[in-house]
């Protein structure tokens, strides 16, 4: 008997493969300016992945207990959403002056706000377990090597956001290739919420072993880690109505 994340699973791959097959194949958005902003749109993601990079050294710093590598790892992370604020102002302007064809103003416009969202859900996450040492050994315990969940959370934030720029990419070339993308890109949320839901019954498991302020920081940390997945998911959502849009 499946569990209820695998039913939920199995439904959206469902939903998502019945959505795919509705298009066809190699398309192109329309409007010269368009093409401009899509590479704009990737240059903001290749700075989000840089971001999602650092998240695997920061959770090996606090495994180590080494706080103020952690520090480090959050301030760097800190500096690449700083970065992204940048280029999201800018790529903002230009998709307002811009001119575009059956509305998608407004769409690209959700895009970039929610990719701009998953930077800043990894730089509250950084921020989260930089703020406060945890006690020593603590992070080892709960994220250390032999509790995968730890890694596959951070696994599939990067999945999601690689899946989400090769969507993105594909508006330009075949509507399949972008569904197939966001459908990964969804794939990889699901499955970011099953660890998370893992991770969250370990923390509960030892909570009597540890400071209530503790668990509230480590639920935190795991809560926003999984606000970035469903921020990458909220991205492909929009991906697949450009997708609409241009094939109408």
């Amino acid at each position: 008997m499946k569990s209820n994340s695998a039913n939920k699973r199995a439904v959206a791959v469902s939903h998502w493969m019945s959505l795919r097959n509705l298009f066809g194949g190699v398309f192109h958005l329309s409007g010269r300016k368009q093409q401009p902003v899509i590479y704009m749109i990737l240059d903001h993601l290749a700075v989000i992945a840089d971001a999602a990079a650092l998240l695997s050294p920061l959770l090996d710093r606090a495994r180590a207990d080494d706080w103020s590598g952690v520090r480090d790892q959050a301030r760097r992370i800190a500096e690449l959403e700083t970065r992204a604020d940048e280029m999201h102002r800018e790529a903002v302007v230009r998709i307002a002056r811009g001119a575009f064809f059956s509305g998608t103003r407004e769409d690209f416009l959700r895009l970039m706000e929610a990719d701009d969202q998953i930077v800043d859900c990894m730089k509250d996450a950084a921020r989260i377990l930089a703020d406060a040492p945890l006690p020593t050994g603590t992070a080892k315990m709960l994220f250390g090597e032999a509790n995968v969940p730890a890694l596959d959370i951070l696994s599939r934030i990067k999945t999601s956001v690689t899946a989400l720029a090769d969507a993105i990419r594909a508006l330009e070339t075949d509507a399949k290739v972008a569904v197939d993308k966001a459908i990964a890109t969804e794939m990889a949320e699901e499955e970011a919420d099953d660890v998370k839901t893992r991770l969250l019954g370990r923390i509960a498991d030892h909570r009597n072993e540890l400071n209530p302020l503790v668990v509230i920081q480590l639920r935190d940390f795991v809560l926003q880690l999984d606000d970035v997945a469903d921020a990458a998911e909220d991205a492909s959502d929009v991906v697949v109505e450009l997708v609409a849009k241009a094939e109408a």
